[in-house]
C-alpha cells in the first residue's frame, strides 16, 4: 500500500507549509504501514486492515483540520500510537 501517498492526498487541503505537510506525511505513513502489517498478522484481510486504517486517517485529518483553524499549523502536532490510530483484527 502506498501509505505516503495516501496521507498526502488528504493533507492536500489543510494549510500547511509544504515541509510540515511532508513531516507529517512521513510519521504518518511508517505508523499506518507498522499498523497495517499488524492488523494483518492479527488476522485481517488486507481490505479489511486498508478500509480500517484508511477510516483512522480520515478522522486524524478531520481533528487536525479543526486544530488547525482553531491554532494555526504550527500548533499542530502529529504523535505516534495515538489511540485514535489502533486498528483491531475483525473477524
Amino acid at each position: 500500500m502506498h501509505w505516503k501517498r495516501k496521507v498526502r492526498e488528504r493533507l492536500a487541503g489543510l494549510d500547511l507549509e509544504p515541509w510540515r505537510a511532508e513531516e507529517i506525511a512521513d510519521e504518518l505513513a511508517q505508523d499506518l504501514e507498522q499498523r497495517y502489517r499488524e492488523a494483518l498478522a492479527a488476522g485481517a484481510t488486507p481490505r479489511e486492515a486498508e478500509t480500517e486504517l484508511l477510516g483512522q486517517l480520515a478522522s486524524i485529518v478531520a481533528r487536525r483540520r479543526i486544530r488547525i483553524s482553531s491554532t494555526g499549523p504550527r500548533a499542530t502536532t502529529c504523535s505516534r500510537r495515538s489511540p485514535d490510530t489502533t486498528v483491531a483484527a475483525s473477524r
